[in-house]
């Protein structure tokens, strides 16, 4: 039971990772381009 919500957990901590990693990088690709253009 409880290895289970640590696993659910860690997935989860993952995903969010990868979601604010993508949006960070889109984000400061978008400020860059509009700079540039």
């Amino acid at each position: 039971m409880f290895f289970n919500i640590v696993k659910i957990y860690q997935s989860t901590q993952a995903v969010l990772n990868l979601a604010v990693f993508q949006f960070s990088f889109s984000y400061t690709k978008m400020k860059k381009g509009s700079r540039d253009g």
